[in-house]
């Protein structure tokens, strides 16, 4: 690096970039030259040095190189991706350059759109993408969105409100649709019963039944794009196996008889697949209302399933293995005040427990009795909430998917 007084008086600073590319810049003081060749010098040497020309590149030219490369995503995230970007960020910040972005400017600006929390979410989530990848491309030194330990910054952002389970159905009433569901009643009871996803369900194949076992094994997802069924993983991006409560187990042979392997495990009447829309609006509402029970969305039956399996005893960590949640901490969130229902439940148990203990430790003729008559009781219909389905890992998840597709 050195500094060159030029034939018109000024004081070019020549220098060599990371790449070893020769570079030179002009000033008219020299004073000016060496406070830019003392700024070179440091960040040449801790890897920050941005070339000028290449740090004002367009947000809209990050875009394009960013989508070619998410291509081996989920359909609909790359749909996702693609409506944020068209509807919100291009329109807005596509022709700014990368290095004209900050923080502030940006949080004001989606803030003022007034859109839902979960939106607003996103939207700042793609942004701060883009901007991952400039500084990769080395278009940046840093992403404005994020704080010094690599955090998103969301501290302006509004709060997303976790959904709390409030609205499913009791056992009774689940039984009670079902059974006026006719020829869908498996189907109601699969959703109501093990928990699964709408598009979990639809994706199911024959394969994925273990007809001896009671299970079912939860390997992907159909999800309804533009009127297309897209086969996608499951939210997680794991497999993860469900038992069946025995009113299923004695039924599921139906499911599979002349059917080949790779065949929908449920189909319509008329053996096409299952779509989410004609499905409530043809079977599920007007079962609502035969049975006389309020309405519910397809997806509460995902809660009634949960509700069903803290009322059998089931853990937390069950419920969480059952549904197919990344992480406990979720499962609490959505059902922490039906644990906290049950708490009196329990106690009572514990205490009938304590009490029938002590009667067999203070009368033995009370305690053979005791001992014979449980010998003779058959396990509830319900147990299988009380045991933990596997989940296999089919690929690692990144910090963009969960916001993306939660």
């Amino acid at each position: 690096m050195s500094i060159k007084k030029t034939a018109d008086g000024k004081y070019q600073v020549r220098f060599r970039d990371e790449s070893k590319k020769q570079r030179a810049k002009t000033f008219a003081r020299k004073k000016d030259a060496e406070a830019f060749e003392a700024k070179v010098v440091t960040e040449v040497k801790n890897g920050t040095w941005l070339d000028p020309v290449v740090a004002h590149v367009n947000l809209e030219d990050i875009w394009v190189d960013f989508y070619e490369l998410k291509q081996g995503k989920k359909k609909n995230t790359l749909i996702d991706y693609e409506n944020i970007w068209r509807l919100h960020l291009a329109p807005r910040w596509g022709k700014v350059a990368v290095i004209r972005i900050n923080q502030i400017e940006f949080d004001k600006w989606v803030i003022a759109k007034k859109l839902s929390p979960q939106r607003i979410g996103k939207i700042h989530l793609v942004m701060s993408m883009l901007l991952d990848h400039a500084v990769k491309r080395k278009n940046l030194k840093h992403n404005p969105l994020k704080d010094a330990l690599g955090r998103r910054s969301k501290a302006n952002l509004p709060t997303a409100s976790v959904e709390i389970a409030t609205n499913f159905l009791t056992l009774g009433q689940l039984m009670k649709v079902a059974e006026r569901a006719g020829f869908y009643r498996d189907v109601v009871l699969v959703l109501g019963l093990c928990g699964l996803r709408w598009g979990e369900l639809v994706g199911l194949q024959v394969k994925d039944l273990n007809v001896s076992a009671g299970t079912l094994t939860i390997r992907r997802s159909l999800v309804e794009i533009n009127g297309k069924l897209e086969e996608s993983t499951t939210k997680s991006h794991r497999w993860r196996i469900v038992h069946l409560p025995q009113i299923l187990q004695s039924v599921c042979h139906r499911w599979v008889f002349d059917k080949n392997q790779d065949d929908p495990l449920f189909h319509t009447e008329e053996g096409t697949f299952l779509r989410n829309t004609n499905f409530t609006r043809r079977i599920f509402i007007p079962a609502l209302k035969s049975a006389e029970v309020k309405k519910i969305r397809i997806h509460d039956l995902r809660h009634t399933a949960a509700s069903i399996a803290i009322s059998a005893g089931a853990t937390p960590n069950m419920v969480k293995e059952m549904l197919g949640h990344s992480d406990v901490q979720l499962t609490m969130r959505v059902y922490a005040h039906i644990f906290e229902a049950d708490r009196e439940k329990v106690a009572a148990n514990v205490n009938r427990a304590v009490d029938e203990v002590h009667e067999m430790c203070t009368n033995p003729v009370e305690a053979e009795i005791m001992s014979r008559s449980k010998e003779s009781v058959n396990p509830s219909d319900l147990r299988f909430f009380l045991q933990t389905g596997n989940q296999v890992d089919s690929g690692t998840s990144d910090y963009e998917f969960g916001a993306l597709t939660n």
